[in-house]
């Protein structure tokens, strides 16, 4: 029924990493939780997307 792409917090939308599916009776969230990276250069960022 409806494809929605991303979330409403703009610092992550971008990022492509939520895709969300709405059927009829239910919805399926497709997401990839960032990694922090080498030497946990992206840390704050993954923090955050994890409390979102």
């Amino acid at each position: 029924m409806n494809v929605i792409k991303g979330l409403t917090v703009e610092e992550f939308h971008e990022e492509g990493r939520v895709l969300t599916l709405e059927f009829e009776k239910f919805f399926l969230i497709n997401s990839y939780f960032p990694r922090a990276g080498d030497e946990l250069k992206r840390l704050d960022l993954k923090i955050k997307f994890d409390e979102t």
